[in-house]
C-alpha cells in the first residue's frame, strides 16, 4: 500500500472510530491552514435534473455548490453517487 494511501485510510479511520486527534493528524496537524491540507471537500454544481438548470440562491444568485467527495493527491474522489429526495407518499 502506497504512502498516500494510507494517509487517505488513516483520515477515514479516525473519523469513523471518533478519534478528533487521529483525524488532525492525518489532516496535516493543528497549525496547516485549510488551503494545504491533504484531503479536502470536493464540490459541483447543484443541478435541477428535471428541468437542467443549475440552482440559484434565493437571496444573491450565486451558484449553488454541494457536496460530492474528496479531493487528494489532486484528484477527485467522488463518495456521493446519489441524489435522494424526500418525497411524500
Amino acid at each position: 500500500m502506497d504512502k498516500k494511501d494510507t494517509l487517505l485510510e488513516q483520515a477515514r479511520f479516525a473519523a469513523d472510530n471518533s478519534d478528533w486527534q487521529g483525524y488532525t493528524l492525518a489532516m496535516g496537524g493543528l497549525h496547516i491552514i485549510q488551503k494545504d491540507r491533504p484531503i479536502q471537500l470536493h464540490y459541483d454544481l447543484n443541478i435541477n435534473e428535471q428541468i437542467g438548470e443549475c440552482l440559484q440562491s434565493y437571496y444573491d444568485g450565486e451558484l449553488i455548490l454541494k457536496v460530492k467527495g474528496l479531493w487528494f493527491m489532486g484528484k477527485a474522489l467522488v463518495t456521493r453517487h446519489y441524489q435522494w429526495k424526500i418525497e411524500k407518499s
